[in-house]
């Protein structure tokens, strides 16, 4: 822009970029840091919870923002000596939040798309924590594995308020 015209360019419309951004997030397009509207389509994005500061709270590790100090080097004696893993104690929470998430998934939810596909990915992700990687690979498994958590643990939810809402429903045309 310039102050020699009289004119301003429209900014293009409808037009966004999802990339990945600073600390493995996708910046006003990621559903874990900035609300999103409820749609039918996608309702457990507006369902995924805030972040958490308190140790205590299950959902803590999904939170806490992948570092170096969350890598240990593995196998110094091969050529790659930049590969390694997430170290043991973060892997050990990330499990432990994964596997309450799984637990938590009741029989009429297994039946929807994205909790069975959101499921394995979760296990599959959860499968690779111990594949040695390079250290940028290692913080972007734990971001998917934090992601996969949440949106998982919104999905079921939001099965589970929609369930409910029906059985209200139902009980009412008894009546």
């Amino acid at each position: 822009m310039s102050p020699n015209v009289n004119y301003l360019y429209a900014p293009p419309l409808n037009m966004s970029q999802v990339r990945l951004r600073r600390e493995r997030h996708f910046g006003r397009d990621d559903p874990l840091y900035h609300p999103q509207p409820f749609l039918l389509s996608t309702p457990h994005l507006a369902l995924i919870i805030t972040p958490q500061v308190d140790i205590q709270n299950k959902f803590y590790p999904a939170w806490i923002v992948p570092r170096n100090e969350h890598f240990v080097k593995r196998d110094t004696s091969s050529p790659r000596t930049d590969m390694g893993v997430v170290i043991e104690d973060f892997a050990k929470l990330l499990i432990t939040m994964a596997e309450s998430v799984l637990k938590n998934i009741h029989d009429d939810a297994r039946t929807d798309k994205f909790v069975t596909e959101g499921a394995w990915g979760l296990q599959l992700e959860l499968s690779r924590l111990e594949v040695p990687a390079t250290l940028e690979q290692c913080l972007l498994r734990i971001r998917i594995i934090q992601r996969h958590v949440l949106e998982l643990d919104a999905r079921v939810r939001a099965l589970t308020l929609n369930a409910s809402d029906h059985e209200q429903d139902l009980v009412l045309l008894e009546k």
